[in-house]
């Protein structure tokens, strides 16, 4: 009987190992991802607040190489409201974009539908062309009226299509010198898009819920002049935010691993009437402050791309990864498979046991499960 206790000790470590191994393969699944935590980013609060998921002092994972593999599990968010949109944004006008931080870095990606691409065309006037703006407010005065150090409008344009140097883009906007910019601008399937980091360490300490003032734009021009004007946050309903501040929207830093949601901070300034109709341009270069880098523009660029995917506005999308439920999967799921496998196993040891207690043979077999 000892020589059967030993044995049945030794073949009941074979399958506790074998179901561990199997569960562990089954959870595989759920637990994969860039970064651990990232499903738990709250959804956004409409289109006012947007949450950032943030590490302090980890890695996203994001290299900036013009490559948005890595973003696969970031929330997305599409964009096709605004003064001036898109008749047709399947093809023209729709902008899906995300956003995430990593210490005092905002990272930022964007894709915009493009049937047509304008760029090159009216010198440093690039917002009556092709181009993407981020909006920051990285100070303590998230309610000002004013540009100052630490606010500033970051406008990518498609005129930097090709250009292979991170740190020599074509930028423009309002105080746009405020903070040190890399990134990428290339050519997508159906009209291009932008990879980019922005540093604000020299301004505000980056937090667990901390509101940053944040909004995006794009322009786009059809055969000429800005005829497409899309704008993410109601907060902006007249295109003011590139001479006023308090009309960003809300990004508010979320800490992975975090469970607290953090409220957006209220904001004095914000107004959540949304006018679709109202056609406002930006003034002409001697009364809107323009800032350009220090580089060559490539040659213009006026090409037609291929089909647009026809997927209609949704406001939030899900990622475009196999974590297609960012906002709701659970990490605990994998606790399901994990019971079923230690049921079994326990059924199986109480049947062995009593066979060898009757001195019925054993075979050294595993176990299914």
């Amino acid at each position: 009987m000892q020589h059967g206790e030993a044995t049945l000790r030794r073949r009941f470590w074979r399958p506790t190992a074998a179901t561990i191994g199997v569960c562990a393969l089954v959870a595989a699944p759920s637990a994969a991802g860039a970064v651990d935590g990232i499903d738990q980013v709250p959804a956004p609060v409409g289109r006012e607040a947007v949450y950032l998921p943030w590490v302090a002092d980890g890695d996203l994972g994001i290299t900036i190489d013009g490559n948005l593999d890595d973003w696969a599990e970031v929330p997305a968010i599409v964009s096709t409201d605004g003064p001036t949109p898109s008749a047709d944004p399947a093809t023209t006008g729709e902008l899906t974009w995300s956003v995430a931080a990593q210490g005092s870095r905002l990272f930022v990606s964007a894709t915009i539908t493009d049937a047509s691409i304008i760029a090159g065309q009216h010198e440093e006037n690039y917002w009556n062309e092709d181009s993407i703006e981020v909006f920051l407010n990285a100070t303590d005065a998230i309610d000002t009226t004013t540009y100052g150090p630490g606010i500033g409008q970051v406008r990518f344009s498609a005129v930097d299509i090709g250009n292979t140097d991170p740190t020599t883009l074509t930028l423009s906007g309002t105080n746009v010198d405020t903070f040190d910019v890399e990134g990428f601008v290339f050519a997508t399937p159906d009209g291009w898009g932008l990879e980019g980091v922005i540093d604000f360490s020299e301004w505000i300490e980056p937090a667990h819920g901390l509101s940053l003032g944040f909004q995006v734009h794009a322009n786009g021009a059809t055969t000429a002049d800005r005829d497409l004007k899309v704008i993410w946050s109601d907060t902006d309903p007249d295109d003011r935010s590139f001479d006023d501040p308090s009309v960003f929207g809300t990004g508010v830093l979320f800490e992975l691993g975090q469970t607290d949601v953090p409220a957006p901070s209220a904001r004095s300034g914000a107004s959540a009437t949304t006018t679709e109709t109202t056609d406002t341009t930006e003034a002409p270069t001697t009364t809107t402050p323009t800032t350009e880098a220090p580089t060559t523009a490539p040659p213009t660029t006026d090409a037609a791309t291929g089909d647009a995917d026809t997927t209609e506005d949704t406001a939030v999308l899900d990622p475009p990864s196999s974590n297609a439920d960012s906002w709701t999967q659970s990490p605990l799921l994998f606790l399901i498979p994990l019971a079923i496998g230690l049921a079994s196993l326990t059924g199986y040891v109480m049947s062995r046991r009593r066979a060898v207690e009757d001195d019925e043979p054993y075979d050294d077999v595993a176990p299914p499960l």
